[in-house]
């Protein structure tokens, strides 16, 4: 079953319509592919949508670091967050992020917004 939601945000003058795809409220691994753009994301959420739609609404990090995804939407119309692998716990969730990144880095090169590896 495809859970999909439609959030638009209002950027900047325009704005960005995120297209949620089979999202959970459990630890989840996603990708976030910014269309336009042609770049992709991979985070891990314990929580589903909630902690993914902070990337798109907060600047800046809880540190106060410039948050790279969130400046990435402004330059996309259209953004689409897709479940990658629903797992059981932060720990498993974690793991699966780094294989993701490492994985989809050799095929995304650059393109993978990620800077942790």
């Amino acid at each position: 079953m495809v859970d999909t939601q439609i959030l638009p945000m209002k950027r900047h003058n325009h704005n960005i319509n995120i297209k949620y795809i089979n999202m959970r409220y459990v630890p989840i691994v996603y990708l976030i592919c910014f269309i336009d753009t042609n770049t992709f994301y991979i985070g891990y959420s314990l929580n589903g949508p909630d902690r993914i739609q902070n990337h798109f609404t907060h600047e800046k990090t809880p540190n106060g670091k410039p948050n790279y995804v969130y400046y990435e939407a402004l330059k996309n119309k259209d953004i689409e967050v897709r479940v990658l692998k629903a797992c059981k716990s932060k720990y498993e969730a974690k793991i699966w992020e780094t294989k993701y990144i490492k994985d989809k880095r050799k095929l995304f090169g650059n393109r993978l917004l990620n800077i942790l590896d």
